[in-house]
């Protein structure tokens, strides 16, 4: 804890199988609705992950909305009831700031998010939506 033994930008809010075992990750920054509306999340992970939103910039105002309580495969959005989160209403040029925490027990490692936003199919949050903290 506060050492971390590397970061990087991600293209889009999914990592991919890096064949490590027993570390944990924290991914974090703002995301960027394109349209105004109600917005639902879904998470897949393995080993575990929690997924928060924050109702504004701030990190203290994040509280978990989804989360992965067991391992699924990468892109599995509906293997557990708690993946996705309730409907989430954001404002278009408005920052969120959001955050991942992922816990990776074995070598299949990988963790992803999706959303769906107004008018739009499910897909994973790409990086142009997404900004450093």
């Amino acid at each position: 804890p506060g050492r971390p033994d590397g970061n990087e930008q991600l293209a889009r809010l999914e990592t991919t199988t890096s064949g490590q075992k027993d570390y944990g990750a924290r991914i974090r920054g703002y995301i960027h609705p394109p349209v105004t509306g109600e917005y639902r999340f879904w998470i897949a992970a393995d080993d575990r992950a929690l997924l928060l939103l924050s109702t504004g910039v701030s990190p203290e105002n994040a509280r978990q909305i989804a989360g992965v309580p067991d391992p699924t495969l990468m892109r599995e959005w509906g293997k557990f009831s708690t993946q996705a989160s309730a409907p989430v209403r954001l404002q278009a040029g408005q920052r969120y700031y959001i955050e991942v925490i992922h816990k990776q027990a074995d070598y299949k490692d990988n963790v992803a998010v999706a959303w769906q936003s107004p008018g739009r199919e499910r897909a994973v949050v790409d990086g142009a939506y997404l900004s450093l903290p």
